[in-house]
């Protein structure tokens, strides 16, 4: 789908957040890009990219565009981000954001790490809310 112009044209998306290794961004003349290469590995530390992707994502909703987010297979790391940002801004518990991106694209499934990373998001933003 990066790579569908045409496709990312008809959806009406603005902003692209590429989190894949080894993608490019297709089309920078065309989309304004944020691009975190992330290891889809448990070990990854996805946390320290929450900020600058939730801030970016935040400002393409709140200008009125579409932000696509993408990895290379669409199953963890884009999945995670999608979650964090759904808990953040839409107060939303793991759960229910997981059921959210999974009615969109049921194949998500953050890997253990991620899941974990999560979890403990999730711990923080209950306890910074409180």
């Amino acid at each position: 789908v990066a790579g569908d112009l045409t496709l990312l044209e008809g959806e009406g998306i603005t902003h692209i957040v590429n989190c894949a290794t080894g993608v490019p961004n297709y089309f920078p003349k065309k989309f304004k890009y944020l691009h975190l290469e992330v290891l889809d590995l448990p070990w990854t530390d996805i946390i320290q990219s929450f900020g600058e992707a939730h801030e970016f994502m935040k400002d393409c909703v709140d200008s009125g565009g579409k932000v696509f987010v993408h990895c290379n297979a669409g199953i963890s790391r884009a999945a995670s981000f999608v979650i964090s940002y759904l808990m953040v801004h839409h107060a939303m518990s793991l759960q229910q954001a997981i059921e959210v991106v999974k009615s969109a694209r049921p194949k998500v499934r953050p890997n253990m790490g991620f899941m974990q990373q999560l979890k403990h998001f999730e711990e923080s933003l209950s306890s910074y809310h409180l």
